[in-house]
């Protein structure tokens, strides 16, 4: 099965006020684990985003269709090919996801 159009998707910024409110319930002595659960794990993800998207930049781009690793050329025009599944997309709409992110 060919996947064509599958583009990544990042994780978003952790939402400023979340971390705000955590600090001042913090301050203010109040222990809430849903709310640290809530920023850590999205906190967590937006780090584990980066690191994908930075490693894609240098030629080992992640299949955002079955997460294998998907060597490639760092260049305008070239192709990205997945052997696992065959989900291809080209480099410059792969690196137009990660742009402004």
């Amino acid at each position: 099965m060919v996947q064509k159009a599958h583009k990544p998707a990042w994780s978003p910024r952790v939402p400023k006020y979340k971390i705000r409110q955590l600090y001042h319930q913090d301050a203010l002595g109040i222990q809430d684990d849903e709310l640290a659960d809530e920023a850590g794990f999205a906190l967590m993800a937006r780090c584990e985003s980066f690191l994908e998207a930075n490693q894609a930049v240098h030629g080992r781009a992640v299949c955002p269709v079955c997460g294998a690793v998907v060597p490639h050329e760092v260049k305008k025009g070239s192709w990205l090919k997945c052997r696992t599944c065959g989900w291809s997309l080209q480099w410059d709409e792969y690196f137009s996801t990660i742009q402004g992110k």
